[in-house]
């Protein structure tokens, strides 16, 4: 019931019946979870923790790695001896690979941090270091592709991240107008905003020769794309659900999300 509880939120629209899945699975895992509550048992309390999770966030809206690290912490809080040998096997090499990408992680978040924040001296001293990490972070990228036969890559991110400064400086103007817009031509304007051009734009960049210029050129006509041009995208949108979840903007108030930081990029898991 829970799998198709996860199922039928990839549901589209007109998908009736994936509606009443939909429905009828979240009403009786939310009784169940009630009564599983007051169960002891270990296989209960692994169950009823993995329900509880995907009942506040299903798990095709979770980040996949937050949605693994936290199964396999209430996986192992099962008695050792109702594990099989061979389930014990692949939950170690599941922990052993979730570290070893962390440890890819944290390498690459240390080359990230190594930013010159030469003096900008046109700039508020409050826009410098932003001013220059991207100046910085662009230029290196761009050595990078250029390697690839890939600038373009670059200049067409670039151009998106100009059109999404414009987006926020027409916002700026509105609220000191105390202007309320339309809401065509706010969403206009807010997709431009939101980074939804802009980033997915920026994880192209990095994905070599299966991003093509005509992916780039595609980005604002929401074609049909491949399976490894679309992850990414959706990566975006898994991103937003969890970061903007319970009401909570966690982009402006970062502290909301410290826990899944810790989680992905800091803690490993327990061996």
């Amino acid at each position: 019931m829970l799998s198709l509880y996860n199922a039928a939120h990839l549901r589209v629209h007109g998908e009736d019946i994936l509606e009443e899945a939909l429905a009828f699975t979240k009403a009786h895992l939310k009784t169940y979870s009630s009564a599983a509550s007051e169960d002891r048992s270990s296989n209960t309390s692994h169950l009823a923790k993995q329900i509880m999770n995907a009942l506040e966030m299903p798990l095709h809206k979770g980040i996949p790695r937050l949605e693994a690290v936290q199964y396999m912490i209430s996986f192992c809080g099962e008695e050792v001896g109702e594990k099989n040998d061979q389930t014990s096997s692949l939950l170690l090499f599941a922990k052993l690979d979730f570290n070893r990408v962390q440890l890819l992680h944290q390498q690459e978040l240390n080359h990230l941090t190594r930013w010159d924040t030469s003096a900008l001296d046109e700039l508020p001293n409050y826009m410098k270091i932003l001013y220059s990490a991207l100046l910085n972070l662009f230029e290196e990228m761009n050595s990078e592709v250029t390697k690839e036969g890939r600038s373009y890559s670059v200049s067409q991110t670039k151009e998106m991240m100009k059109e999404m400064v414009r987006a926020y400086h027409l916002e700026a103007e509105w609220f000191n107008q105390n202007y309320v817009p339309p809401f065509d031509e706010y969403l206009d304007n807010a997709i431009v905003s939101a980074g939804c051009y802009s980033l997915t734009a920026a994880t192209f960049v990095g994905m070599g020769e299966i991003a093509g210029i005509d992916a780039f050129n595609c980005i604002k006509t929401a074609p049909v794309l491949p399976m490894r041009l679309f992850l990414p995208i959706v990566n975006i949108a898994r991103l937003t659900e969890v970061s903007y979840k319970d009401d909570v903007d966690g982009y402006t108030n970062p502290q909301y999300l410290k826990d899944y930081i810790t989680q992905l990029f800091i803690d490993p898991v327990p061996i």
